[in-house]
C-alpha cells in the first residue's frame, strides 16, 4: 500500500475479520493481525506464498478440498463477483477452524481484475449454535425413555402421510397401539421397572418392522406405526405380527419375567383425512380390541 494510504492500512490492520489478498496467481500479498489470530500464521510466514499451496487448505463440510476445485477467491477473480462461503480452514496447528469468507475482486485504475481480498471470520459460534439446535431438534423428534420417535415427530409424519397420499398414489397403514393394563404394572413394580417394560415392548415393536415403516410414542403407553406401500390384507399380517411379538416376548426384570400384550386399531389412510380424523377412526378400533378382551387387533 502506498504511504498516504496508511489510514486505511492500519484500519484494515485492526479490524476483528482476517483479512487477505492474493494477486492473480492467488499469491498472498497481504495479511492482517486477525488473520494471523484465526488461522495461527504470522505475516511474514504467510505472504509471498501461493493460497492454493496446501497452507490454509479451505474445505467444506464434506471435507472436500476447494483450493483446486471450488476456491471462491479463483472463481472471484475469474468473474470478478463477490461471493459468501462457509468453510472449514486449516490452522497452523494442524486442527479445523469453521469460517464464514468472504471473497471481493482487487480492480485497477482501468477495472481491469489484478486480484481479489477474502475476508474471513471465526465462525465457531455459530457452528456451535447449530450443532445444539441439531441436537435439540433430535431430541424434539425422537422419545427419551423408548427411542422411538416423539409425539412431535409422530404428527409430522402423519401429516407427511396425508400429503404423500395426495401427490402419489398408493396405500399406507396405521396401527394405534395400547399396551394392556400397563397401570397395573406401575402399581405392582413401581414406575421405573414401567418405564424398562415400556422401552423393551417399543424395541420389540421397532425390530419387527421394516426399515421404511414409523414407530412412535403417542404418550404414556400408547404407540403409532405407519406402515408405507401396503394394502389392508397386509395391514393384517404386520399388525398380527406385531401383536403376537410382543404377547411372546418379556421383560426380565430382577429376575423375574414381565410379560404383557396389546391391543390396537388399524386403518389405511385416505385422501380425506386429516391427522385428527386417522387417529380418531383408529383410536375408536383401538377401544373395539379392549372391549373385546384385549391382545387383539381390530381393522376398519
Amino acid at each position: 500500500m502506498h504511504n498516504n494510504d496508511s489510514f486505511f492500512k492500519n484500519l484494515i490492520e485492526n479490524l476483528f475479520e482476517g483479512i487477505y489478498f492474493v494477486d492473480c496467481e492467488r499469491r498472498i500479498t497481504y495479511w492482517n493481525k486477525s488473520a494471523e489470530r484465526i488461522a495461527g500464521y504470522s505475516t511474514q510466514h504467510i505472504v509471498g506464498k501461493l493460497c492454493p499451496g496446501n497452507t490454509l487448505n479451505h474445505v467444506d463440510d464434506q471435507g472436500n478440498l476447494l483450493c483446486h476445485d471450488g476456491c471462491p477467491l479463483a472463481a472471484t477473480i475469474q468473474d470478478g463477483n463477490l461471493r459468501k462461503l462457509e468453510v472449514y480452514l486449516q490452522h497452523k496447528d494442524g486442527y479445523r477452524v469453521p469460517v464464514v469468507v468472504h471473497t471481493s475482486p482487487i480492480l485497477d485504475d482501468a477495472g481491469n481484475i489484478v486480484g481479489a481480498v477474502e475476508s474471513f471470520t471465526d465462525n465457531k459460534d455459530l457452528f456451535l449454535s447449530r450443532k445444539k439446535i441439531q441436537t435439540l431438534t433430535k431430541e424434539l423428534e425422537v422419545d427419551k425413555l423408548t427411542g422411538v420417535g416423539s409425539r412431535r415427530s409422530t404428527n409430522l409424519r402423519i401429516r407427511s402421510a396425508l400429503s404423500e397420499l395426495r401427490s402419489t398414489p398408493g396405500k399406507i397403514g396405521l396401527i394405534f397401539i395400547d399396551i394392556d393394563h400397563f397401570k397395573s404394572i406401575n402399581d405392582s413394580y413401581g414406575h421405573e421397572i414401567g418405564d424398562e417394560v415400556l422401552a423393551s415392548i417399543a424395541q420389540t415393536m421397532r425390530g419387527s418392522l421394516r426399515s421404511t415403516d414409523f414407530l412412535g410414542r403417542w404418550g404414556g403407553e400408547e404407540f403409532v406405526t405407519l406402515i408405507y406401500e401396503t394394502d389392508p390384507f397386509q395391514l393384517k399380517i404386520i399388525a398380527e405380527k406385531l401383536r403376537s411379538l410382543v404377547a411372546s416376548s418379556s421383560t426380565n426384570v430382577n429376575g423375574s419375567r414381565i410379560s404383557v400384550t396389546i391391543s390396537g386399531g388399524a386403518t389405511i389412510l385416505n385422501e380425506f383425512d386429516t391427522s385428527n380424523s386417522v387417529l380418531d377412526r383408529a383410536d375408536c378400533l383401538l377401544y373395539q380390541s379392549k372391549a373385546n378382551g384385549r391382545n387383539t387387533i381390530t381393522f376398519g
